[in-house]
């Protein structure tokens, strides 16, 4: 990628006051550098008044984005600070890390694992968030999960799978090319619900799913699809459990 110049500013209140000597005495320029294995992506500047904004990560095939790594060391999951590690898109400010540089000089790496090597939930369910579409929104999923969290007791989870079990929404109001964007990067969701039959389409979201099913309600009529992304057992007993009268009437209504 083309080195895209210095990454924009966050200015704090202060920063009207760097043409004051006081201030500018005590104000230290940080450089950084943000690299993609060997690939300068960004540099600038930062300092106890200036903030930056990391860049988003770009999609890899066979990988997914984990964090950002602050400092000149190699990220190690069992050893790796937390404080060292940075979300996509995330906010760096000098305090936190001031210590990670290296001669007033501050390195900043992309880290990438493959799905198998990403820490996960027990169970990951997506919906459709434009709710005028998918006829899913916040308050039916809280009205729903009393029932999931019901089933997945049955289905032998502890009270610790449970608590590890993570509902969210995808694409942000958008049309479904957005909804595949967001699950796509997540890259860790094992069921969407409330998607369209297009779910798997390259013209529509093109998400890789095992299969799909469209859920028929007691008066014969269709409703929303339901969307299996992988073959893990609790995925797999969840998705057909939702298939079922039982897991999907508190998504329905009926």
């Amino acid at each position: 990628m083309k080195k895209q110049g210095v990454l924009p500013l966050l200015l704090g209140g202060l920063l009207s006051l760097t043409g004051c000597s006081i201030v500018k005495g005590f104000e230290k320029d940080l450089d950084f550098a943000v690299y993609d294995g060997t690939e300068l992506w960004l540099e600038g500047k930062i300092n106890i008044f200036n903030n930056a904004v990391l860049p988003t990560a770009k999609q890899k095939e066979g990988l997914l984005f984990y964090r950002y790594l602050i400092g000149e060391g190699t990220f190690d999951k069992a050893t790796t600070p937390e404080s060292a590690l940075y979300p996509d898109a995330g906010l760096i400010r000098y305090n936190d890390v001031v210590a990670y540089a290296v001669d007033g000089k501050l390195k900043v790496s992309t880290v990438y694992l493959t799905p198998e090597e990403m820490p996960r939930n027990y169970l990951k369910i997506g919906w459709y968030d434009r709710s005028r579409t998918s006829k899913i929104d916040q308050n039916i999923i809280d009205r729903w999960t009393p029932d999931l969290n019901a089933f997945l007791v049955t289905y032998g989870a502890t009270q610790e799978d449970i608590a590890d079990v993570a509902i969210a929404p995808y694409g942000n109001g958008g049309a479904v090319a957005d909804l595949g964007a967001a699950i796509n990067k997540d890259g860790l969701v094992d069921i969407v619900l409330g998607v369209g039959n297009n779910i798997d389409s390259a013209t529509g979201a093109n998400v890789k799913i095992v299969e799909k099913h469209q859920i028929k309600l007691q008066d014969g009529s269709d409703w929303r699809y339901i969307a299996l992304l992988n073959e893990r057992p609790q995925s797999r007993a969840v998705y057909e459990w939702i298939k079922t009268d039982a897991g999907h009437k508190a998504l329905t209504g009926e």
